[in-house]
């Protein structure tokens, strides 16, 4: 490969590639990784919470969590979309688990933070109280 420099009209050198491969093994730079530390304890205690207020029976603790356009998909029912069903569903719910005396304890879960995305993906268990 041939290089041939050259100055630009503000005076900074310019080099040119005049023919030959390219060199196409470099690759970009991946951008710094950020800290969502602060983000996932704050994911953290929202599922903690959670866990809280349904065992009370909070039912607005818990919806007070989610976006009013929010969509929860509990396991063989239909799904709840916004507050109002939502509140519906979680109100029923958890004062059957109560009246059964059962409890709920959060198992497994995994979260992550990309930009403005937050997840949450977990398991639970009811048990006798």
């Amino acid at each position: 490969m041939s290089l041939d420099q050259a100055v630009c009209s503000e005076d900074v050198p310019v080099l040119h590639v005049m023919d030959g491969p390219y060199n196409t093994t470099r690759k970009p730079s991946a951008p710094p990784a950020a800290d969502t530390a602060a983000d996932e304890a704050t994911l953290h205690a929202g599922i903690v919470t959670w866990a809280e207020a349904y065992n009370a029976g909070d039912v607005d603790r818990i919806v007070a969590l989610y976006a009013e356009d929010a969509i929860v998909m509990p396991p063989n029912v239909p799904a709840a979309s916004g507050h109002g069903a939502i509140r519906d569903f979680l109100a029923a719910d958890s004062a059957a688990a109560k009246a059964g005396g059962l409890t709920l304890s959060l198992g497994e879960n995994g979260m992550g933070v990309s930009g403005n995305l937050g997840w949450h993906s977990g398991t639970f268990t009811m048990t006798n109280a």
